[in-house]
Order: C-alpha cells, then structure tokens, then sequence
C-alpha cells in the first residue's frame, strides 16, 4: 500500500483578520471561526496534530508534518499554524526532540498578534546521523503558553518499524507513488534477499545479520513543501513527474536544485525521452544522469505516471553507497582525525592524593584546628569556604596538567559553482577537550549539526539542546573525544571563472576571499591544467598538467578525510570544466562551533564549475 496522500489548506501567511470593532466585535470572532473551519475542512487528509486549548482561550494551535514517515538526519519539516482570537498579543514556545540514541532538544519563541492567524514553517534538527539498522527516530514535543491546557500539551509523530534493514530515506510524489510505491517495496524485499552479507557490508551493513530489506520513505504533496533546501535534506533521493516539475513554484524549485547541489539525487520520470527542466537544466535526456554541484539529477522512463520496478528498485538499493547523507556507520572505519590524537587518561595518582588531602583537611584537621569542641559553630562556615577551596585548587591542578580548551582537526568540501550566488559546504571536525571552562557555542540556524561516533563515546544518554543559534548540552565535553558533522549553504559571490580559453592555456580569475593554492582544472575535453596558485582578483594562466599528478592530489588530500567525505570527493573528481584547490580557513570557512577549539590540523577543498567571464 502506497504512503497515505498528504494534504493541507493553503498558507494564509501573516493575515490580520480584526475588524473596525477590534478582534472581539462579533464579525471578527465569525469571520476568524469561518476561516478556521474551512482550513479544518482542507486539511482533513493531512497528517495534524491539535494542541488542546482552555475552552474560550480564543487561541488554536496546531502542528502539521508534511512527511507521512521521519527523515533518519538532516531536518525534519514541519507547519505551525496558530490562530489568536484575543484582543491581546501572545506568545509561545515550541520544545520538539527526537528520541532514539541521542535526544536533541529543540526550542523556538513564536508569537502572534491580537487578531492574527499566523502560518510559519519550522525545521527541526536531528542531533545524530542515520544508522544502518531497523527502526525509526520519534519525535515528540509540547507546545507551552497563552491558553494551552497543560495536561495535554505534547505531539507525537512517530516513523514506523519495518523488522528489516531499511533502504535510505527517498521521497516520492504522491502522483508517482500512489501507482508505484508498493510494487517498488516488494521488488526491494525480493532483490535484496539474493544479497549476502559480504555485499551488504561493503554497503554500510556490516554488522546487520541479514539481507531482508525495507523501503524507507515517504510519499509528498510536493506543492506543499517549505520552499527551503533545509525541508529536503534528509532525503536520499527524490522521485517526481516532469507534471510534478512543471507545476512547482519558481521557489521551490530553486529549493530543489540547491538541494540537489547540497548532494541530494533527483529522479525526473517522463514518458518522454528528453524533457526541458525550467530552472534546473536547459533539457534533460535520458542515459547517464546529470552532475550538479554535489549531487545529479537522471530521467528515468515512466508509462503515465507507473514507475518500472525492477529499475527503481535498483536505484533505491545503490543509494546504499552514496555518502549524502551521511550516515554513520561513514565514520567507524579508519579516520585520521580521530587518530591524531592521544587518549584522554585519567591521572589516578592526582585523585587519590586529592581526596585522601581534602578528608584530613574537612575532617581531623577542621575539628582540631578551624572549629574545636567549643567553636563547633564555626562549622557552618569552615566547611563551605573549605569545600570551594578545595575545588579551586582541584581546577587549577587539572587546567596545569591537562590544559583548558581543546585541540582538532576539521575537514571541509566546498562546492562554489560560478553564478549560483551560494556556497554548499560539508565539513567534518574532530576534538580532543581538556578543561572546558564553556561548552556552548552558537552557529546559524541554517546549518545542520551531527555528532559523530566517537571512540570513546559508549554513553546512548546524551543530550543535545539547540535554540535558534546557540548550542547546548553534550556536543563538547571536558576531557573527552567528540566529532561532528556539519552540512551549510552560505550565500556568496564569489566564484571561479573561465577568463580565457583561447591559445593552449586556460585563464582562470578568482574572487574567493582566500588564496586558492595547488589548482588543478579539467577542460571540456578532459584534458587537465595546473597552478600553484591563484590569488582573489589576478588571473592566473594554467600549465598543461597529467591524471597521474591530479590523481596523487587527490589521494593526499583524500588520506586526511573519513569515508563519507573520499566518496564525496571521488564522484565529483575529474568533471569536465571544473577546478579543485585547497585553500586556508576564512571567517565563514569552516563553519565555526566551540570557539575555545584550536584546528592546528585543517583540509580545506574547494571545487565547481568555472563559468566563462560573461556569464
């Protein structure tokens, strides 16, 4: 059976629905009822949840999930919708958390004025990265303020169990999938049981047992999605018709494509052999799919609207190995940042001559010397300013021995693709803490932030806070390792272009804030081109360059990257018309987190297509 078809009423926006006589005149109050009865009626079919209100609060709430199953990573979209009848202005607070190994606690102000029935999308972050195992993430959450009955505050939306190892997260528009979904899940669950376990480990299953797969995914009333890259990020993969393409909004579809460039794949199903793509690709032809910053975009064929099985399914199961998202179990295998550095040990010695110090001195000591038998009363002070001595002199001990702050390394892949006006990075850090005197951070809301096995994290009680930017809670800890990923698209111009192709060297300029150094360029027919390096505003002329001195970069740099990252940079290494380079840290690159963090160790990757000059 195909995923239940979602839909909802359309957004009014921030729309004030006050008369002359005020919110409380009695045309308003009809006026605010009818509307709010007629986007009841509209939703009837859309997966809702109504926060229970004090009866004659004049305020109504309720949480709409676009998804009919949770994205495993990235954010998880939303729709809040609240209708304040009041004369008076309100506000309230959102906690959403999703519970499974790690909880991430979400929170968000959100407020209306008198009168005003207010729609606003939400993006809820996930705190860890999908796994290749059974089972679903759960969020649940409660909604505080103005008018809500507090002994049924909270929401559930829960994503369902399969008993087997399920595919990666894919999407399907509700036209596609109400044809085709249930024949795609049991043509998965047939294939993948030919598979051994050997296959299944080279595709991030090594520890599952057996080879029963699960379609994971949900089917999406695309029209309806958050015109914003961040509503699409926990996808693998998307399907829609080139109908679906074409009805979308100007909006969404630059949300589409910067998702596609932040490493998603999109799946365009036409009865036709090439279809144009409106704000995407001038035509798109069936065959080899079509690379865009980090992801591609393919047409798959498609008998109206019934996608083939067998070859869906098979697309579906290769999403095994892409690296977006990320999952994981990218992590486990050799990683040279988590290999840079020592062990935090614990210093025994320094312990147990504390403690053993700290009882002579409360002890023997205080009721001999600082509070005798007829001093006793000295007690209530001898002991507090005792106690906070003794924690001074311990802080000090460990900041002397052991150091405050933290030491790591980070790696970022940066797609800068002329004339996107954006940047996608993917970055990955990872830290050695001392002493951490702060362990909050801030960082833009847009970013998404996972933390990373770890190997000395086997604590599953950990909890992650997020409140617009600032972080926190469990991300960085005294004394211990930590990793996290981070995925950003930052809006820029800077850009690398083609200033000169004529003669036998290529002219490259770039406006990037830094140097870009060790820049090697493939030509449209392949051929490669080297500088040593470009700096912002000069052009630069290329020398002819070998695969064999481009394949030796790579496999430097590559060394320094975990697997998630050497996959991403070997599916968009040698394209026609593209430059790579490394560079040094800018203010906006890498993303930063805890500032109290040195990176003596930082791989900085940049790559996309140059564009000629007039473009």
């Amino acid at each position: 059976m195909a995923p239940p078809v979602l839909q909802r009423a359309p957004r009014i926006g921030h729309l004030d629905l006050t008369t002359r006589q005020g919110c409380g005149g009695r045309n308003g109050l009809v006026l605010m009822a009818a509307l709010y009865f007629a986007l009841s009626l509209h939703c009837g079919a859309y997966n809702i949840r109504s926060i229970t209100t004090q009866d004659h609060s004049g305020i109504s709430i309720e949480i709409c999930n676009p998804l009919s199953e949770e994205p495993r990573s990235g954010f998880l979209p939303l729709h809040l919708r609240i209708v304040n009848k009041t004369s008076k202005p309100h506000e309230w607070t959102l906690e959403a958390g999703v519970m499974g190994g790690s909880r991430l606690g979400y929170s968000v102000k959100i407020g209306a004025a008198a009168g005003e029935a207010r729609e606003i999308d939400l993006h809820i972050p996930q705190a860890s990265l999908a796994e290749g195992r059974t089972g679903a993430a759960r969020l649940s959450g409660k909604v505080t303020g103005y008018g809500i009955e507090r002994s049924d505050a909270a929401f559930f939306f829960g994503g369902s169990y399969s008993g087997a190892v399920d595919t990666a997260y894919v999407a399907m528009s509700h036209t596609l999938a109400d044809k085709s979904w249930s024949a795609i899940g049991a043509e998965i669950k047939a294939s993948a049981g030919t598979k051994s376990r050997e296959e299944l480990a080279q595709l991030r299953f090594a520890s599952i047992g057996t080879s029963a797969r699960g379609l994971l995914g949900s089917s999406v009333l695309l029209s309806e999605m958050p015109a914003d890259a961040r509503a699409f990020s926990g996808f693998a993969a998307l399907w829609l018709s080139s109908a679906d393409w074409n009805g979308l909004s100007s909006e969404l579809r630059r949300a589409v494509r910067e998702w596609v460039i932040d490493g998603g794949r999109l799946f365009v199903a036409s009865e036709r052999e090439s279809e144009p793509m409106e704000g995407l690709l001038k035509k798109l032809k069936t065959g080899a799919p079509v690379a865009i910053g980090f992801g591609q975009v393919k047409l798959v064929s498609a008998n109206d609207n019934v996608l083939p099985p067998k070859e869906t399914a098979d697309d579906i199961l290769d999403l095994d190995s892409a690296p977006q998202p990320a999952a994981s179990e990218d992590y486990t295998s050799k990683w040279s940042l988590l290999e840079k550095f020592e062990q935090p040990r614990l210093n025994a010695a320094l312990i147990i001559a504390f403690v053993s110090l700290f009882a002579v001195v409360i002890g023997p000591c205080n009721l001999i010397w600082f509070a005798p038998r007829r001093s006793r009363h000295r007690l209530f002070f001898t002991v507090p300013a005792i106690s906070l001595g003794s924690i001074a002199i311990l802080f000090c001990a460990i900041a002397a021995g052991d150091g405050i702050g933290a030491n790591g390394g980070r790696n970022v892949l940066a797609c800068l693709p002329a004339g996107e006006n954006r940047c996608s990075i993917q970055q990955e850090q990872a830290s050695r803490s001392h002493l951490l005197v702060k362990r909050s951070f801030t960082a833009p809301e847009e970013a998404s932030i996972a933390e990373l096995p770890a190997r000395n994290r086997t604590d599953s009680a950990r909890t992650f806070e997020r409140s617009g930017t600032e972080l926190k809670g469990d991300w960085f800890h005294s004394r211990a390792f930590q990793a996290q990923t981070l995925r950003m698209a930052l809006p820029t111009r800077a850009e690398v272009v083609l200033q000169s192709s004529s003669g036998t060297a290529p002219v490259l300029l770039s406006s990037a804030a830094t140097a870009l150094r060790d820049v090697f360029y493939c030509d449209a027919a392949g051929q490669l081109w080297h500088a040593d390096e470009i700096t912002p505003g000069r052009a630069a002329s290329l020398a002819p360059s070998t695969d064999e001195a481009y394949n030796a970069w790579v496999s430097g740099v590559s060394a320094r990257l975990s697997a998630n990252m050497r996959a991403t940079l070997s599916r968009v290494a040698h394209r026609p018309g593209c430059f790579y380079a490394q560079a040094d840290a800018t203010a906006e690159i890498p993303i930063e987190t805890l500032r109290s963090v040195k990176w003596p160790s930082e791989t900085i990757v940049y790559f996309g297509p140059c564009a000629p000059e007039e473009h």
